[in-house]
């Protein structure tokens, strides 16, 4: 159900330009990975995750666990390490 929650939430700050109150900052360590909608992503987490990493992953498309599972394995050692 969290990941239900998540999308709807995805889904309803992609219908604002900014963050309007609704939903708060995010303080957690955020990872933003991004292909095709890469400045879409880096603009939204620059508003809702201010400070968070963001990397556009070239060569990508929607499935970057499938298309570039090594580079996603990258990032992602790094970040959590």
């Amino acid at each position: 159900m969290p990941s239900v929650l998540a999308t709807v939430g995805i889904r309803r700050s992609r219908r604002t330009s900014s963050n309007d109150g609704i939903y708060q900052t995010l303080t957690m360590p955020v990872l933003g990975l991004g292909g095709p909608g890469y400045s879409r992503l880096k603009a939204n987490l620059e508003t809702k995750a201010p400070g968070s990493p963001t990397f556009r992953i070239q060569g990508s498309g929607h499935f970057i666990a499938e298309e570039k599972p090594a580079v996603l394995l990258s990032y992602l050692h790094d970040f959590l390490d």
